[in-house]
């Protein structure tokens, strides 16, 4: 699924990849991070945070979407 993902024509802001289990995301959100620094998309430092008990990374030219809880 990442290869096919990486190999799309579209733009970066025009792709979206979807699952229906959450331990897939971080699977999928790992793989897809490790392709996006080999590229050079995300580069230079690495913030590594802890939210709601959760740790997150981020670098500059990461995306973020903040969904409001249903």
């Amino acid at each position: 699924m990442i290869y096919d993902w990486s190999l799309s024509k579209f733009k970066l802001h025009e792709k979206l990849v979807i699952t229906v289990r959450n331990k897939d995301v971080d699977i999928l959100n790992s793989s897809i991070r490790s392709l996006l620094k080999a590229n050079g998309t995300l580069q230079g430092t690495e913030y590594r945070r802890s939210i709601a008990g959760r740790k997150e990374s981020y670098m500059a030219g990461d995306r973020i979407v903040f969904q409001k809880k249903r």
